[in-house]
């Protein structure tokens, strides 16, 4: 896994040796996040009916697939100053960029409820990735770690837990929510810590 973090850095800059401060700002915010969040969710119904929210039309596909573009664009001009022009920056776009058409068409494959109730979601979804960031990481580590061309494999195949979440979100797209309880919460507050926890090292 330090081949996946380190070989992909492959430039040095004045802020590499601030990496704690870093882990701390962003541990910070996903804190003040979780936090505004759950207070936001007290306060809405009581702002709902104070407020009156005014609906938009959607956009257009064609104003949504030029956004798409855009955001490809730049996503693409970003991972070749990495990798260079090659077979991985050109699969690895597409990969940025298909998922992102088929989503707003996702509404036309078969929703299985059971699928949407018991997937993992926001906190808890996140930290579940860390973890399979780890294990996949160390997958393709231990496949490619002694190939010339390991950064090129490690970009396209580290974004597979991302993909396969995102193909099971366009079947299991709705069903009956959970109740928010007293311990939802703490168990809310416990994955929050595990995850500050893997984020710093201490676990995994």
């Amino acid at each position: 896994m330090a081949l996946l973090v380190t070989g992909l850095v492959v430039v040095t800059t004045a802020h590499s040796a601030r990496v704690d401060f870093i882990q701390g700002a962003v541990l910070l915010a996903v804190v003040a996040r979780w936090l505004l969040e759950n207070a936001a969710q007290g306060l809405s119904p009581l702002r709902f009916a104070e407020n009156f929210v005014e609906e938009f039309e959607d956009p257009a596909d064609s104003q949504r697939l030029m956004s798409d573009l855009v955001r490809t664009a730049v996503f693409a001009f970003v991972a070749a100053s990495f990798l260079g022009i090659n077979w991985a920056l050109w699969v690895g776009t597409a990969i940025f960029l298909v998922p992102e058409i088929i989503d707003r068409r996702a509404d036309r494959f078969p929703n299985v409820p059971a699928l949407h109730r018991y997937m993992p979601r926001n906190l808890v979804r996140v930290v579940l990735m860390l973890f399979l960031a780890v294990w996949w990481g160390g997958l393709v580590e231990s496949r490619y770690g002694d190939n010339g061309n390991f950064i090129l494999w490690a970009f396209v195949l580290m974004s597979v837990p991302g993909l396969t979440f995102g193909g099971i979100d366009w079947i299991g797209r709705d069903s009956r929510g959970w109740r928010s309880t007293v311990m939802s919460r703490v168990l809310g507050v416990a994955v929050l810590i595990v995850g500050i926890l893997v984020v710093r090292g201490v676990i995994l």
